[in-house]
């Protein structure tokens, strides 16, 4: 992936299975856009990432063109100085490596073994805590929540709808019509981030061909055909497994 800065871009309409009135009498029409910056780099957690000491910067925003008017919800000057991250993705089929951390833990009840996250929900997290985010992106990007108040106190309080009155009748949860992410932070910055990802991308690559590369394919055949020969429970009296397989494709028809 790309390891800059990313801005990440969503315009959002409030969530029809989540209205609290009916669509009739509601504003469903609504639209609202809001974002994300961040310099951290993003990865698969169950924790929250971010450093604000390390000179590590994130914020929310809100936009409306039509008001020309835009708000940001910046990190808490008095939570600077805390080492809590603000940010994390946990998805639903990440590894077992990148599950691993303080919130994650496995439960064998004797005959399977089970996952369990203390709560923390699946998507991408902003603010607020693994089980409430303040910005909850889902997985299939509908039924999403947006909180007015961050429960860490990581990022300032705030509504992102801009005190849009359709968002508080389906209780601040959102489906996205539409996403971009931008990878930001200069030319230099985002050479760097380039290179990175094609090198991750390039040892990737060569281990799934080193697993996959067969040195002697004809050697290989033989060995498959002597072991099925060898080992299969059924006798052919006449030739190997293959041979009879060969025979019955040469009078199949089709």
């Amino acid at each position: 992936g790309y390891d800059g800065p990313t801005l990440m871009l969503l315009n959002v309409v409030p969530s029809r299975s989540k209205l609290v009135r009916s669509p009739q009498s509601s504003n469903t029409e609504t639209t609202a856009t809001i974002g994300f910056f961040t310099t951290t780099t993003w990865h698969e957690s169950t924790e929250y990432i971010g450093n604000h000491s390390a000179h590590e910067t994130a914020f929310l925003f809100a936009m409306d063109e039509q008001e020309n008017q835009v708000e940001f919800f910046g990190i808490n000057e008095k939570n600077k100085s805390k080492k809590t991250g603000y940010m994390y993705c946990h998805p639903s089929t990440g590894s077992r490596k990148s599950r691993g951390g303080t919130n994650y833990h496995q439960h064998n009840d004797g005959n399977h073994v089970h996952d369990k996250t203390d709560g923390a929900v699946h998507g991408i997290g902003i603010g607020g805590k693994p089980s409430q985010p303040r910005l909850h992106l889902t997985e299939t990007f509908e039924d999403c929540r947006c909180l007015t108040y961050d429960s860490s106190r990581n990022l300032k309080d705030g509504d992102l709808f801009l005190n849009k009155t359709a968002f508080q009748d389906s209780l601040y949860y959102f489906d996205v019509e539409a996403i971009e992410v931008w990878g930001c932070g200069g030319k230099a910055w985002i050479q760097d981030a380039l290179q990175a990802r094609e090198k991750a991308r390039g040892i990737t690559s060569s281990n799934l061909l080193r697993r996959r590369r067969v040195f002697d394919k004809s050697q290989l055949l033989d060995d498959f055909r002597n072991g099925l020969h060898s080992t299969t429970t059924k006798s052919y009296s006449n030739g190997s497994y293959f041979d009879h397989v060969g025979h019955a494709v040469d009078r199949c028809d089709v």
